[in-house]
């Protein structure tokens, strides 16, 4: 490769991900129910992490909601899960007014182990309100090596069930340890370029209860 040609590809890469400090993306994200579509998404593009040492993404996240608990209704919910090069995904958490379930089953797919995720409670930011609050976590998922060495996608999925009680899910800090050298930023870059368009992608409801 050139070195023109390098610096290109780490330079669109470095525009998706971003390469300061050790952040993917640091901005606040903020997905809301009401407005008529039943899922509402948003997404961050990690960098391939090294195959072999450490390889750990950490992210802020968390899910508000008017609703009450009402046993055997489908309630509006917020999703985590970490999508592959390959196409394979994999749930990390799912959160609605019951609470939150880590590591949700995934029938005939690929799941993470238990022990590889943890998280802590944080504060959540005041945009959340008026939605009471169902939790809010700083998630750290050490990464299998069926996702290491190929782009990541970070997908979050707010379900809204359609009914007038608002929702409100968020996320942000999205972090990558240790930081993507820069060759993995720009093979990143140059994936992103070659691929004419992203496929709209169907997520499937998690229930919790």
């Amino acid at each position: 490769m050139k070195t023109h040609s390098f610096f290109a590809w780490a330079a669109l890469g470095c525009a998706v991900t971003g390469c300061g400090a050790l952040a993917q993306d640091v901005a606040l994200h903020v997905l809301r129910t009401g407005g008529g579509d039943p899922l509402s998404s948003g997404s961050v593009v990690v960098a391939p992490f090294p195959a072999t040492g450490a390889a750990t993404l950490e992210f802020e996240f968390g899910f508000g909601t008017e609703e009450s608990p009402t046993p055997g209704e489908l309630h509006d919910s917020f999703t985590a899960s970490l999508e592959s090069g390959s196409g394979a995904a994999v749930f990390v958490v799912t959160t609605d007014v019951f609470g939150s379930q880590w590591v949700p089953s995934n029938p005939g797919g690929p799941e993470l182990s238990a022990s590889s995720v943890s998280s802590s409670t944080i504060l959540p930011p005041i945009i959340v309100a008026p939605a009471g609050l169902v939790g809010a976590y700083r998630v750290r998922v050490e990464l299998p090596e069926a996702f290491r060495a190929q782009p990541l996608t970070l997908h979050f999925d707010l379900f809204d069930n359609g009914d007038s009680l608002a929702s409100v899910g968020f996320y942000n800090n999205v972090v990558s340890v240790p930081e993507p050298p820069m060759v993995a930023v720009a093979a990143l870059g140059a994936a992103l370029l070659a691929s004419a368009s992203w496929r709209r992608r169907a997520v499937r409801r998690v229930p919790l209860s």
